[in-house]
C-alpha cells in the first residue's frame, strides 16, 4: 500500500511538470516575441523591445528552478544572460548570476555557486541595487552555512538583515529569520532555532507565501525532532510535504521524504525510514541535488547500521564522504567518518575503524580549531585594543605632566629656591602617579596573557577528552556486540532440542565469552595506561604512539 501511494505521488508530480500551465504560456509569448519583433521595434526604443524578450527568458527559467528541472532552466537563462550583455543590461546580468548561483547551490557544487553569486554582488553594489545586495547577502550565507562555515554565514545573513529591514520587506525578512535559525539548528542550539522560525513562519502565513511556509514548517520539524518530540515533527514535515507537493516543488519533496526517514528512525522503525530515504535519494538524483545525495547516503548508511547490515552500511557511508569531500561539505565528511569507524567495528576490521577514526578527529579538529582559532583572534583583537587605549592614554598623561613640569621650572627661576623646591616635590608626585599607572597597565597585560593561556589550556582539555573518549570506546563496542550475540546463542541452545547443535553452540558461546572477557580487559588496560600517562603528565606521548602506530592495542570507534 506504502509503495503504492509512492509510486502515486511521484506520478502526480510528472503529470504537474508536464502540463504547466505557466509554461506554456511563457514560452508561447517568446515564440509570438520573435514574430512580432519588427512590430514592436515600431513603437519601442531597442532596449524597451529587448528586455522585454530577456523577461521572458528569465521567467521560464525560473519556472523551471520552481519544480527543480536545472537543464532546460540554465538553457532559458544562459540565452537571458548572453541578451543582457547584449544590450548592457545590468540589472538582468546580475539577476541570472545569481539564478546560477542558486541552481549551483542546489546540485552541490557550492564554489561555483560562490562564484556566480559573488559576481551578482559585485554588479548590484555598483548599481546601488539595494534589494539586490541583500538578496546577494542571502544566498552567500546560505553557502557558507552548508558548508559548516558559521560565522561567515551569520555575518552575510545579518548584513541581509539590515538591509531588509531599512526597506521593510516583510517576506524578505522573514527568509533571513529562518536562514539564521538554520545557522543555529545546525550548531545544534534548537531553543535559539525556533525563536528564529516562528516569526519567519508567522510571515510567510501572513503574506501567503506557501514556499516559505513549507520551508519553515520542515524547520521547525527539525528543531522537534532533536528535541525528541517526534510526533510535533511528524506533525510538520507532513504539512511541509503538502505544501511542497502543491507548489510542485521536488527538491522540497526530497527534503520532506528525508526527515520523515529521519523520523522512523529515531523511533526505531528502520523499514519505513529507509523507505523514505530511498524515496528521497531517488528524487535528489533526478534533480542533481549532490549535497542532498550526500546526506542521504550517510542517513542510510546509519539506518543500516542499526538494521544490523553493517557491510552495506559501509558501501553507502563511503558513497557519501567521497561525495561530501567533492563538493566540499567538509561537517558532513567528519560525520561520514565517524560513523564508519563503527561500521568497521561491527565488521571486526579494527584497523579501517582506527584510520576512518583518524580521520573523523582530523576533520572534526579542524572545524573546532578554526572556531577557536576565531575566538582567540577576537580576544587578542580585543586586548591589542585595551592595551592601545591605555598606552595612548598613558602618553597624553604623561606629555601633560611633562608639559606642566616645564612651566613649573620657569616659575622656580623666577620664585626662587622655595618654589624650586616644591616643584621637585610635584615632580616626584608625578613620577610616583606614573608608576603606579604604569604597574596597573602591566597587571592588566598578564592578567590578558594568562586569560589567553586559560582559553588555550581549556581547549587542549576538550581535544583530550574526546580523544579519551574514543580510545575506550572500540572496545566497549566490541563488549556490546559480543554480549549480543551471545545472547542470542543462549536462545538458540534453549530452543534447540539436537544435542549436537546445543554443544556446537556452547563451543561458539564459549569463544564468545572468551572475547568479551580479552575485549574488556582490553579496555581495562586502556584505562590504566590512561591513569598512568595522566600521574606522570604524559597523557600526550600515549596518543602520539598510538596514532604513529595503526597495529597497536588501541582501535577506536
Amino acid at each position: 500500500m506504502k509503495k503504492l501511494l509512492t509510486f502515486f505521488l511521484a506520478l502526480c508530480t510528472f503529470f504537474s511538470l508536464a502540463q504547466n500551465p505557466k509554461i506554456d504560456s511563457l514560452r508561447l509569448a517568446l515564440k509570438n516575441y520573435d514574430a512580432k519583433n519588427l512590430e514592436l521595434r515600431k513603437n519601442l526604443i531597442p532596449n524597451e523591445s529587448d528586455t522585454a524578450k530577456f523577461n521572458i527568458l528569465k521567467a521560464i527559467g525560473m519556472e523551471y528552478m520552481k519544480v527543480s528541472d536545472y537543464d532546460p532552466a540554465e538553457k532559458y537563462l544562459n540565452e537571458a544572460l548572453t541578451l543582457a550583455q547584449q544590450i548592457g543590461f545590468k540589472k538582468g546580468i546580475s539577476a541570472c548570476y545569481n539564478n546560477f548561483g542558486i541552481i549551483c547551490r542546489k546540485q552541490g557544487n557550492y564554489p561555483q555557486a560562490l562564484k556566480n553569486h559573488f559576481a551578482a554582488l559585485k554588479i548590484r553594489e555598483e548599481t546601488g541595487d539595494k534589494n539586490g545586495i541583500a538578496a546577494s547577502y542571502n544566498n552567500i550565507g546560505n553557502i557558507y552555512n552548508d558548508q559548516g562555515n558559521y560565522p561567515e554565514a551569520l555575518k552575510s545573513q545579518l548584513a541581509s538583515l539590515k538591509i531588509k529591514e531599512e526597506i521593510g520587506d516583510k517576506e524578505a525578512i522573514a527568509g533571513c529569520f529562518n536562514n539564521i535559525g538554520l545557522i543555529f539548528l545546525n550548531q545544534w542550539n534548537q531553543p535559539e532555532a525556533l525563536n528564529y522560525f516562528t516569526p519567519a513562519l508567522k510571515i510567510y502565513r501572513e503574506t501567503g507565501n506557501k514556499n516559505g511556509e513549507a520551508i519553515c514548517s520542515g524547520n521547525i520539524g527539525m528543531v522537534y525532532e532533536r528535541q525528541g518530540k517526534h510526533e510535533e515533527a511528524l506533525k510538520n514535515y507532513s504539512a511541509a510535504l503538502k505544501l511542497y507537493e502543491e507548489e510542485g516543488d521536488k527538491d522540497g519533496i526530497a527534503s520532506c521524504y528525508y526527515n520523515l526517514g529521519v523520523n522512523n528512525n529515531n523511533q526505531g522503525r528502520y523499514p519505513e525510514g529507509l523507505n523514505h530515504l530511498l524515496a528521497s535519494l531517488k528524487v535528489y538524483e533526478e534533480i542533481g541535488n549532490e549535497n542532498g545525495i550526500a546526506g542521504v547516503y550517510n542517513e542510510i548508511g546509519i539506518t543500516k547500521l542499526n538494521m544490523h547490515a553493517a557491510k552495506e552500511a559501509k558501501e553507502y557511508l563511503l558513497k557519501g564522504v567521497r561525495l561530501a569531500t567533492e563538493i566540499g561539505a567538509f561537517r558532513m565528511v567528519a560525520n561520514g567518518y565517524d560513523w564508519l569507524s563503527v561500521a568497521d567495528s561491527a565488521l571486526g576490521d579494527f584497523r579501517s575503524a582506527f584510520e576512518h577514526n583518524k580521520l573523523f578527529m582530523l576533520y572534526n579538529d579542524s572545524l573546532n580549531n578554526e572556531e577557536n582559532t576565531k575566538k582567540i583572534t577576537q580576544q587578542q583583537m580585543q586586548y591589542e585594543f585595551d592595551k592601545k587605549q591605555i598606552a595612548d592614554s598613558l602618553k597624553f598623561t604623561q606629555e601633560n605632566e611633562l608639559a606642566s613640569v616645564r612651566l613649573q621650572k620657569q616659575k622656580a627661576i623666577t620664585y626662587g629656591g622655595f618654589a624650586a623646591a616644591a616643584i621637585t616635590i610635584l615632580l616626584l608626585f608625578f613620577v610616583y602617579r606614573n608608576y603606579s599607572k604604569q604597574r596597573i597597565v602591566n597587571q592588566k597585560l598578564k592578567e590578558a596573557q594568562e586569560q589567553l593561556i586559560k582559553s588555550e589550556k581549556m581547549a587542549a582539555f576538550g581535544i583530550m577528552a574526546s580523544r579519551v573518549s574514543h580510545e575506550i570506546q572500540n572496545p566497549l563496542n566490541f563488549v556490546n556486540n559480543f554480549s549480543e550475540l551471545a545472547e542470542d546463542m543462549i536462545h538458540e541452545m534453549v530452543k534447540s532440542n539436537n544435542e549436537q547443535e546445543r554443544n556446537e553452540t556452547a563451543k561458539d558461546l564459549l569463544n564468545n565469552l572468551q572475547k568479551i572477557k580479552q575485549h574488556g580487559m582490553r579496555a581495562d588496560s586502556i584505562v590504566k595506561q590512561l591513569q598512568e600517562h595522566t600521574n606522570k603528565g604524559t597523557a600526550h606521548e600515549y596518543f602520539e604512539v598510538n596514532s604513529n602506530n595503526a597495529g597497536s592495542t588501541t582501535a577506536n570507534s
